[in-house]
């Protein structure tokens, strides 16, 4: 399935980098709506001159799947340059105001100390993958490599750590889909159950072993920022859920936007950077 949608993908003249990471899951959606002959049957001659066959799917639709992957990719970059303009106006008024402000975390012994790691190269990316065992959001690679590479943010800072040693339920999938954080969604929304959560399974997936001490224990993300007392912000990376925020306050829920819905890693860290801008003096 991977060759076709290959394929198809390069009708567009669109080179399978980080806009084909960005959208493989979408396409793949398209793709089980339709049928496609085997490419081992005899050959014919439409099959010789377009290589694959779809039935009942028209080039709109195609069409509408290119449109979508560029309006993602303009999404999340004019994201990434709200973000840069955010952190540059925050830490000048920091500068401005050193001594009378301050927003949490920072300051202490283990925080953020708003300092920032350079951004990473690809080869840093890749290691990175490497260690978890599993590709990063393409999100999270964009702020990486355009924004900076861990440090100011959420809680005590923003950080990716690779394990110690690698561990093999960072690439089990995250037991949480969309219906069930729309169901602690809708508790918390409608003032049913402000603090609806969900209980992380507690089988052979939480922890690898006995030598496993990595917290938070569970399948499928990577922490990124601990906010004090065992509250973690998680990322998902394998799942229905993948790319999206979550949060670990001893049981589970995800990270819900102003809006009310999840967030993914850029609306995450903007949030924080608007929540931050929101209480200067």
């Amino acid at each position: 399935m991977l060759g076709r949608e290959l394929k198809i993908f390069q009708l567009f003249s669109v080179k399978p980098t980080f806009l084909w990471n960005l959208t493989c899951d979408f396409i793949a959606q398209i793709l089980s709506l339709v049928s496609i002959q085997n490419l081992n049957e005899p050959p014919n001659p439409v099959q010789e001159r377009t290589e694959f066959t779809i039935v009942g799917i028209d080039a709109r639709v195609l069409v509408a799947a290119q449109l979508h992957v560029m309006q993602t990719h303009d999404k999340a970059f004019a994201a990434i340059d709200r973000i840069k303009s955010k952190l540059e106006a925050l830490l000048r008024y920091k500068r401005r105001h050193w001594i009378f402000w301050d927003i949490f975390g920072a300051a202490a012994p283990h925080g953020h100390r708003y300092k920032r790691r350079p951004v990473l190269s690809s080869e840093e990316i890749n290691k990175l993958e490497q260690n978890f065992g599993v590709a990063l959001p393409e999100e999270l690679k964009l702020f990486l490599t355009h924004v900076h590479g861990g440090g100011i943010g959420p809680g005590y800072g923003f950080y990716i750590i690779p394990d110690p040693k690698p561990l093999a339920r960072r690439r089990r999938s995250f037991p949480f889909n969309s219906a069930m954080a729309e169901q602690v969604i809708k508790a918390r929304m409608s003032g049913a159950d402000r603090w609806a959560t969900l209980d992380m399974p507690d089988d052979d997936d939480y922890y690898d072993d006995d030598d496993d001490e990595d917290y938070p224990g569970g399948p499928g993300f990577i922490p990124l920022a601990h906010h004090g007392c065992g509250v973690f912000d998680v990322l998902v990376t394998v799942g229905e859920q993948r790319g999206v925020i979550w949060c670990c306050d001893m049981e589970w829920s995800p990270v819900i936007s102003r809006e009310g819905g999840t967030m993914g890693f850029l609306a995450w860290y903007e949030d924080w950077l608007d929540a931050c801008i929101s209480h200067q003096k």
